[in-house]
């Protein structure tokens, strides 16, 4: 072995131990009979011995990261991981169970389902099989399928309370496949308010002024309905109203007169007029009585207008026989 005698045998095989791991050894062989004569040597045998069984594992991914989340898909990278002799591969783990091996630092995970949580972990490996411990476990989350579907228009717009200045609008709630969040009102075509109920109080109007009015339903990804229905309102013309009246040459006094819905009116009836007692009777604009039988011993006295919805009324009110109708107007 290496021109140096290393054993000798009486058949044709020999068995050549203690060699190292990975080094060349150069072999030959000479014959001999009895009396010691020496053959020629054979031809040399080059022969490198196998490198050393790698028994030692790689060392654990770092830094495990996931980003671009999407719906079905994730990235996935980590700090690369080392070896005595060299890391091959990489496998990647999806709620502990092998989803794919890759020979980089980075991995694509598709075919996930949106809204759903994974764990996912990576092992190193090298050549010869060995595994490196799991690298920390990165929690993750796919996003919500996208909404695009738009809720339904807004249905039944209709205008009630109309004054001077200002009208109530209300609708029929539209729906969405997740849920409507708010509604747009819309005053001749621009955008007056945004709601999250059924009903609006628009303001500052014009009196005598026509108004278009319609309503748009928006959900949480901004989705944004048909328009409703338009609905058509004219403000009521303004109306001014004496708060005075002469009896006789004296004041009827009826104040405030607009007033507010739900303000008292101070009435004070004039002396010439007072005949012990006074009957009071309010009808609508439609002749209808809305109170009707409301008695006083004075000739002052306030009357509530809790009770009366926003529009024009007339004060009937008679004291003794003595009669006068004042107009009374509610905002």
């Amino acid at each position: 072995m290496d021109a140096s005698l290393y054993s000798q045998v009486t058949g044709t095989t020999a068995n050549v131990t203690d060699l190292s791991a990975s080094t060349a050894y150069d072999f030959y062989v000479l014959a001999k009979d009895a009396a010691g004569n020496a053959s020629a040597a054979s031809s040399t045998l080059n022969v490198t011995t196998n490198a050393a069984a790698d028994t030692e594992a790689p060392t654990a991914p770092t830094n495990l990261v996931a980003s671009n989340v999407t719906e079905t898909t994730v990235d996935l990278i980590w700090t690369a991981s080392t070896d005595n002799v060299g890391v091959t591969e990489y496998e990647v783990y999806k709620d502990a169970v092998l989803y794919s091996t890759v020979a980089g630092t980075t991995a694509n995970v598709t075919g996930l389902i949106a809204s759903t949580a994974y764990d996912f972990y990576v092992l190193a490996k090298d050549a010869a099989g060995n595994a490196s411990a799991g690298s920390a476990t990165v929690n993750v989350t796919t996003n919500a399928t996208a909404d695009t579907e738009a809720p339904t228009a807004p249905t039944n717009l209709a205008a009630s309370n109309v004054t001077e200045t200002t009208v109530d609008l209300s609708w029929t709630a539209s729906t969405d496949n997740v849920g409507v969040t708010e509604y747009e009102v819309y005053k001749d075509a621009a955008l007056y308010s945004t709601v999250a109920g059924t009903t609006a109080n628009v303001t500052d109007l014009t009196a005598s002024t026509a108004y278009d009015f319609y309503v748009i339903a928006k959900d949480a990804a901004g989705n944004a309905s048909a328009a409703s229905s338009i609905v058509n309102v004219t403000t009521s013309e303004v109306l001014n109203i004496d708060y005075t009246h002469l009896v006789d040459g004296e004041s009827l006094i009826l104040y405030p007169n607009p007033v507010n819905q739900g303000q008292d009116i101070a009435v004070i009836i004039p002396q010439s007029m007072f005949n012990k007692s006074v009957n009071i009777k309010v009808i609508d604009i439609s002749g209808r009585e809305i109170i009707q039988g409301m008695h006083f011993n004075q000739a002052n006295f306030n009357i509530s207008s809790s009770i009366l919805k926003k529009g024009l009324y007339l004060l009937h009110i008679n004291s003794g026989g003595n009669q006068i109708v004042e107009q009374l107007l509610i905002n």
